[in-house]
Protein backbone atom coordinates (compact mmCIF):
# COMPACT_ATOMS: atom_id res chain seq x y z
CA UNK A 1 0.00 0.00 0.00
CA UNK A 2 1.27 3.48 -0.82
CA UNK A 3 0.52 6.83 0.79
CA UNK A 4 1.03 10.28 -0.74
CA UNK A 5 2.08 13.26 1.37
CA UNK A 6 1.49 16.97 0.80
CA UNK A 7 2.88 20.24 2.09
CA UNK A 8 0.11 22.69 3.03
CA UNK A 9 0.60 26.42 2.39
CA UNK A 10 -1.42 29.63 1.87
CA UNK A 11 -3.84 28.60 4.61
CA UNK A 12 -6.75 30.95 5.26
CA UNK A 13 -7.64 31.03 8.94
CA UNK A 14 -11.16 32.29 8.17
CA UNK A 15 -12.39 29.91 5.46
CA UNK A 16 -9.83 27.10 6.04
CA UNK A 17 -8.94 27.04 2.31
CA UNK A 18 -5.34 26.09 1.51
CA UNK A 19 -3.06 24.98 -1.28
CA UNK A 20 -1.09 21.74 -1.35
CA UNK A 21 2.16 20.67 -2.95
CA UNK A 22 2.94 16.99 -3.50
CA UNK A 23 5.91 16.00 -1.32
CA UNK A 24 6.09 12.39 -2.44
CA UNK A 25 4.98 8.85 -1.75
CA UNK A 26 5.77 6.05 0.65
CA UNK A 27 5.25 2.42 -0.36
CA UNK A 28 6.01 -0.75 1.57
CA UNK A 29 9.46 -2.12 0.73
CA UNK A 30 10.53 0.99 -1.20
CA UNK A 31 12.46 4.13 -0.34
CA UNK A 32 10.29 7.20 0.09
CA UNK A 33 10.14 8.89 -3.32
CA UNK A 34 10.22 12.68 -3.23
CA UNK A 35 8.67 14.80 -5.94
CA UNK A 36 11.49 16.99 -7.25
CA UNK A 37 10.68 20.48 -8.50
CA UNK A 38 13.59 21.79 -10.60
CA UNK A 39 11.83 25.10 -11.32
CA UNK A 40 8.90 25.96 -9.06
CA UNK A 41 8.35 29.37 -10.66
CA UNK A 42 7.75 27.91 -14.13
CA UNK A 43 5.56 25.07 -12.88
CA UNK A 44 3.59 26.82 -10.10
CA UNK A 45 4.25 30.58 -10.25
CA UNK A 46 5.68 33.25 -7.99
CA UNK A 47 3.08 32.83 -5.22
CA UNK A 48 4.42 29.39 -4.38
CA UNK A 49 8.04 30.56 -4.67
CA UNK A 50 7.22 33.33 -2.19
CA UNK A 51 5.34 30.97 0.15
CA UNK A 52 8.18 28.45 0.20
CA UNK A 53 11.00 30.99 0.04
CA UNK A 54 12.61 28.68 -2.52
CA UNK A 55 12.60 28.35 -6.28
CA UNK A 56 13.48 24.66 -6.47
CA UNK A 57 13.23 21.47 -4.43
CA UNK A 58 15.59 18.83 -5.78
CA UNK A 59 17.16 17.23 -2.70
CA UNK A 60 16.17 15.73 0.62
CA UNK A 61 18.00 18.51 2.47
CA UNK A 62 16.03 21.18 0.56
CA UNK A 63 12.76 19.42 1.38
CA UNK A 64 13.72 19.09 5.07
CA UNK A 65 14.33 22.83 5.42
CA UNK A 66 10.98 23.69 3.77
CA UNK A 67 8.94 21.07 5.64
CA UNK A 68 9.93 22.52 9.02
CA UNK A 69 7.94 25.66 8.18
CA UNK A 70 4.69 24.09 6.92
CA UNK A 71 2.04 21.53 7.82
CA UNK A 72 2.30 18.05 6.33
CA UNK A 73 -0.79 15.98 5.55
CA UNK A 74 -1.27 12.57 4.00
CA UNK A 75 -3.71 11.81 1.18
CA UNK A 76 -6.40 11.06 3.79
CA UNK A 77 -6.14 14.57 5.26
CA UNK A 78 -4.40 13.42 8.43
CA UNK A 79 -1.79 15.82 9.81
CA UNK A 80 1.67 14.27 10.11
CA UNK A 81 4.23 15.90 12.40
CA UNK A 82 7.56 16.93 10.93
CA UNK A 83 9.36 14.51 13.26
CA UNK A 84 7.14 11.55 12.33
CA UNK A 85 7.46 12.31 8.63
CA UNK A 86 11.28 12.54 8.78
CA UNK A 87 11.43 9.30 10.79
CA UNK A 88 9.29 7.52 8.18
CA UNK A 89 11.44 8.81 5.31
CA UNK A 90 14.74 7.93 6.96
CA UNK A 91 13.48 4.48 8.03
CA UNK A 92 12.59 3.72 4.40
CA UNK A 93 16.17 4.25 3.18
CA UNK A 94 16.87 0.53 3.45
CA UNK A 95 14.16 -0.22 0.90
CA UNK A 96 14.33 -0.65 -2.85
CA UNK A 97 15.29 2.55 -4.66
CA UNK A 98 13.62 3.69 -7.83
CA UNK A 99 15.69 3.02 -10.95
CA UNK A 100 17.58 5.97 -12.40
CA UNK A 101 16.01 7.41 -15.54
CA UNK A 102 15.48 10.76 -17.21
CA UNK A 103 13.02 11.66 -14.45
CA UNK A 104 14.07 9.52 -11.44
CA UNK A 105 17.37 9.89 -9.61
CA UNK A 106 19.06 9.63 -6.23
CA UNK A 107 20.16 12.90 -4.68
CA UNK A 108 23.60 13.42 -3.10
CA UNK A 109 22.40 11.78 0.13
CA UNK A 110 20.93 8.75 -1.65
CA UNK A 111 17.24 9.76 -1.43
CA UNK A 112 14.89 8.91 -4.32
CA UNK A 113 13.62 11.84 -6.38
CA UNK A 114 11.22 12.04 -9.32
CA UNK A 115 11.00 15.24 -11.37
CA UNK A 116 7.61 14.53 -12.99
CA UNK A 117 4.10 14.35 -11.56
CA UNK A 118 3.15 10.99 -10.05
CA UNK A 119 0.73 9.60 -7.49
Amino acid sequence: MSVNYYLVFNECSDCKRSDRLHIGQSAAGWQFCFRAYPNIYDSHGKDLVNALEADRLQTYLAWKSILKKHRIVNEYGEVVSYEDFISKVEASQGGQSYPASDTDYLDMEGYSMCSVEFS
